[in-house]
């Protein structure tokens, strides 16, 4: 285990000094002149260990907790597929612990509907999530000879390891068994900063790369997520208006049908979500928070992709 402490400020480094005197297997190493954020902190770690005897390597963040079962669960998926070069963990909320409520619990159903879609698409992802990854030496030393490992120019460094992974013809794959918590946005603000990062970084490096066979997918993705979440919030427009003229007694046929669809799908999802407390099941199963919650993540994704298009640049993204 190595810790890359890159520019910590909670005693990070006199605490693993102090476990690792019981753990000689845990050590610790500060950056130098790190000025890529995580992706430096990455490649900086993966320089040390590199020649070492080592088959799988584990990568998670700082605010990762993961299932005790986590890694034994990713060695069985990584040694029964030859083709599958990389597997990530399937990542909930982790408990509350301050912050706005009702934006926590938006962001817990969110990740447990997205837990819901990988289970259905037999765990097929367009991305290894940063949050707790694992990979095989072989595509990582393959990549490193080539690329910096993880791209320190990169705004989501984990989608563009992912890219290069698939480019080079290896399969990526989130790991049935495989659990893991993150931390949630405490605020607004934070939020919005958050998925301005992940919208601005995916849709940049889709640009750069432009249509190839293993772009496809997740070019077609953001297509599709953002005409959804236009056509979300022409529903909310159209559903405001009529309610403000009075004519949601006359509501038409397909408005009910479109609202029937939406609570049945609801149901079927339900069993996904972990806590089922009053407040989750009454924001779960209302239709308009999580309208307007889905209108703001498509504000955010049509506004950074305005940003890629005039080549605005990210500042503080992390």
């Amino acid at each position: 285990i190595v810790v890359a402490c890159d520019n910590c400020s909670d005693g990070t480094e006199v605490i693993v000094e102090r476990i690792s005197r019981d753990y000689p297997s845990i050590s610790y190493f500060s950056t130098v002149n790190n000025k890529s954020k995580k992706a430096g902190a990455l490649n900086q770690a993966f320089s040390r260990i590199k020649d070492q005897d080592w088959d799988l390597l584990l990568q998670m963040d700082a605010d990762t907790i993961i299932a005790s079962d986590l890694v034994e669960e990713g060695v069985k998926e990584l040694e029964n597929d030859y083709n599958l070069g990389g597997i990530c963990g399937r990542f909930r909320t982790r408990p509350y612990s301050g912050g706005n409520k009702i934006l926590y619990i938006m962001q817990y159903i969110e990740y447990s509907l997205y837990d819901s879609m990988w289970v259905e698409k037999k765990m097929d992802t367009h991305v290894l999530s940063g949050t707790a990854a694992m990979f095989k030496k072989e595509p990582l030393l393959f990549l490193y000879e080539d690329y910096q490992l993880w791209e320190e120019a990169s705004v989501v460094e984990d989608f563009r390891m992912s890219l290069d992974l698939k480019r080079s013809g290896w399969e990526i794959r989130v790991g049935r068994n495989m659990h893991s918590l993150t931390d949630y946005m405490p605020t607004v603000r934070a939020l919005w900063n958050q998925r301005k990062r992940w919208f601005y970084g995916t849709v940049e490096e889709l640009l750069i790369e432009g249509w190839r066979d293993y772009t496809k997918k997740d070019i077609l993705l953001q297509v599709y997520s953002g005409i959804i979440g236009a056509l979300s919030i022409v529903f909310i427009i159209i559903f405001t208006v009529m309610l403000m003229l009075r004519y949601i007694d006359s509501w038409h046929i397909s408005g009910q049908v479109l609202l029937t669809v939406f609570l049945i799908d609801r149901i079927y999802r339900s069993k996904y979500l972990k806590k089922k407390t009053v407040t989750i099941l009454f924001l779960y199963f209302s239709v308009l928070p999580m309208f307007l919650y889905h209108c703001f993540l498509t504000i955010c994704f049509y506004r950074s992709c305005w940003m890629v298009l005039q080549r605005n640049e990210l500042k503080n993204w992390q």
